[in-house]
């Protein structure tokens, strides 16, 4: 019971995620701009560097996909039992940044890019990674538990 909850509750933080990339992506440019501006003015007072909004976009672009890589390969990996389970979790997440990029194209204002994919991947892989560390840190952890007893 307990691995279908997680099963069930991992695949619907992708869902969300998905949900909210596609919500930000639906942004025409001008409002798009104008949400990535305050963080690029906390950027410009905190550090006194001109932080353009292209280097918070992209930021913004990073952070999204590394959740989304994250969830995405977590969930692949407690849903199947194959040994390339893991790698399925960064092809969803990279397959949805083409969807994405290709949905963008729709948008007022808004381009797909490819470097954009390539940005996005970056994330996914990070995102990816985390959850490698983790996973190797519960390992450590779980053995050195069992030590003790």
């Amino acid at each position: 019971m307990k691995r279908k909850v997680i099963v069930s509750l991992s695949w619907v933080m992708v869902a969300a995620v998905c949900a909210t990339i596609f919500s930000f992506s639906s942004n025409a440019a001008d409002d798009s701009a104008a949400q990535s501006g305050w963080l690029r003015a906390l950027f410009e007072q905190l550090f006194g560097v001109g932080f353009t909004e292209f280097f918070v976009r992209k930021l913004a672009h990073i952070s999204e996909f590394a959740a989304l890589g994250f969830l995405s390969t977590f969930a692949f990996c407690y849903t199947l039992r194959n040994a390339k389970r893991f790698y399925l979790g960064i092809a969803f997440s990279l397959l949805y940044a083409v969807s994405d990029e290709i949905h963008q194209l729709y948008v007022p204002g808004r381009s797909g890019q490819v470097r954009d994919v390539f940005i996005d991947l970056g994330g996914i892989l990070v995102g990816a990674a985390l959850l490698g560390l983790f996973y190797l840190l519960y390992i450590k952890l779980s053995k050195r538990g069992e030590k003790n007893v």
